[in-house]
């Protein structure tokens, strides 16, 4: 497992001379994993690589992920 690419999102809102608090997109996967999955079913590559979302609210940092039902896909 492996990070495949990070986005901030506070910076690009600076570029452009907007606020954002930290804010952060962390992109990881394996391709050992996702690579059979996608094989099956090319579909999977929608949600792969998976990825979580580190913000800064009320002086927390939080973290939020979307749980994906890619191995429900099967070989469809």
């Amino acid at each position: 497992m492996g990070v495949v690419t990070e986005i901030d999102h506070s910076q690009n809102a600076t570029s452009v001379d907007l606020e954002l608090p930290p804010t952060q997109v962390i992109f990881f996967g394996n391709p050992n994993l996702g690579t059979p999955l996608m094989q099956k079913n090319q579909l999977a590559g929608l949600d792969l690589p998976q990825k979580v979302l580190f913000y800064e609210d009320k002086n927390q940092v939080l973290c939020s992920i979307i749980v994906q039902n890619i191995l429900l896909l099967g070989t469809g």
